[in-house]
């Protein structure tokens, strides 16, 4: 596992290391933003908004932002024993980004479940502050990074920390619904909110753009794989007309999940609950005794999505295999280990999840439909490496297919064929209306 950006660092309760400073200087640079000296003040200012009881200066400490967000830490003045000192600020890089998502799914996390998430103090998803950001302040988690911690820990201690990650999965995966999506909130006229879930959007600036997709067409896990290859090819050739060649790796794509459906992989079109960022690096832990430690928080709750089981069935080989130097292989994701205290780790963690889960995490074809649902939801454009996932996505299906005995989908009983399928999605264009899809509400 590389020592990437680590989100936890936003809440760990130790000192900033130098590399973190190095990060935080290059990402002032690289988003053209103020540097952080200068920015102290405006951070004051919003402290005394926050917390207008006390005239004393906040402790602001630079923090390891992210891709979205500047992170700043905030030490209060101890205004009463019952309040937090310790601070988060989240601070968007962009104006376009939508941070009340993060807290609609935050929020929808903490009323569905038991994992422990950083309390959300206050927010702004406008620029009308005196950061002239959006941005979100937390309570600032106690503990370490897993990622920094895991490997210091004895035995034991990662035993209790694997247990309690097995079943974070599987209490994310008990919350179904019947669309895939971002969970949002939208009041009606008397105050009341409620939560909706919508497809993802399809536009670089991340803003909300809106299709004539029919309502009923994302419930299905096939129909939200045509339906988000549709949306991309529709908006890509809108941003780059010259993008013509895009039609045919959608095309292709598509034919893949349908090919994917005929065999059976969907399942029964359940959507679940799924933190698609969920690493040792979003986490925090606190060590409690010789034989046990915590997981205090779980974070970056922005990536949280309703999406296909197999999606959140990722193997967490940093449990069994970790390597300090680069990500690790899938591929070799069910590969007995040879050290015999990772050997138990993997047991114990195999044997909380179970064996529906290990097969969506192992299988080689839910690896691929892991990988294609990453293009669906980004695109080609957006997507890391977005054409030579699709290639090797495609290649490794007819592969896989080759030595295996996936039904045609052309010959399956009650299955559409793969022209009519397609055609199904043709009408799907990108407008600025109000989407009907948003008010449905989650289930």
């Amino acid at each position: 596992m590389p020592s990437s950006h680590s989100a936890s660092s936003a809440h760990s309760s130790s000192s900033t290391h130098s590399a973190t400073s190095i990060v935080s200087q290059t990402s002032t640079v690289e988003y053209n933003q103020v540097p952080f000296d200068e920015y102290v003040p405006a951070v004051q200012n919003l402290c005394r908004k926050i917390w207008p009881s006390t005239t004393e200066d906040y402790e602001i400490e630079r923090l390891q932002g992210g891709a979205f967000n500047r992170v700043i830490g905030i030490t209060a003045p101890n205004l009463t024993p019952q309040v937090p000192t310790q601070y988060v600020l989240r601070i968007s890089r962009f104006t376009c980004y939508r941070p009340e998502r993060e807290l609609a799914i935050h929020r929808y996390v903490q009323e569905h479940t038991s994992i422990p998430t950083a309390e959300i103090i206050c927010s702004d998803p406008t620029t009308e502050n005196v950061l002239e950001m959006p941005y979100v302040v937390q309570v600032r988690l106690p503990g370490s990074s897993l990622l920094c911690l895991f490997n210091t820990l004895n035995h034991e201690q990662k035993k209790d920390i694997v247990e309690q990650w097995a079943r974070t999965i599987l209490e994310l995966q008990a919350v179904k619904n019947s669309k895939a999506g971002l969970v949002e909130t939208t009041q009606d006229s008397h105050g009341v909110q409620t939560y909706n879930v919508r497809l993802w959007d399809t536009t670089p600036e991340l803003i909300n753009d809106i299709d004539n997709v029919d309502p009923a067409t994302d419930r299905t896990v096939l129909n939200m794989f045509l339906t988000q290859f549709k949306r991309w090819e529709v908006s890509d050739l809108q941003c780059d007309p010259d993008m013509t060649w895009c039609e045919e790796y959608y095309s292709r794509l598509s034919s893949v999940a349908i090919e994917m459906d005929a065999a059976g992989l969907f399942g029964d079109n359940h959507h679940h609950l799924c933190h698609c960022d969920l690493e040792a690096r979003n986490a925090m832990v606190e060590v409690r005794d010789d034989g046990s430690a915590k997981i205090t928080g779980i974070l970056d709750w922005d990536s949280a999505v309703f999406a296909p089981i197999f999606v959140s069935c990722k193997p967490p080989m940093w449990i069994w295999a970790w390597n300090d130097d680069e990500e690790e292989d899938e591929l070799q994701a069910n590969d007995i280990p040879d050290n015999p205290e990772q050997r138990e780790l993997k047991q114990v963690f195999e044997d909380i999840v179970g064996p529906d889960y290990l097969k969506y995490a192992y299988q080689p074809e839910y690896r691929l439909a892991r990988r294609l649902f990453t293009v669906a939801v980004n695109g080609l454009r957006t997507t890391y490496d977005g054409i030579q996932v699709a290639d090797e996505v495609i290649e490794e299906w007819a592969a896989l297919k080759a030595r295996s005995d996936c039904p045609d989908p052309t010959s399956t009983n009650g299955s559409d064929d793969s022209e009519h399928s397609l055609k199904r999605f043709e009408h799907i264009s990108v407008n600025d209306e109000e989407d009907p899809r948003s008010d449905q509400e989650v289930e």
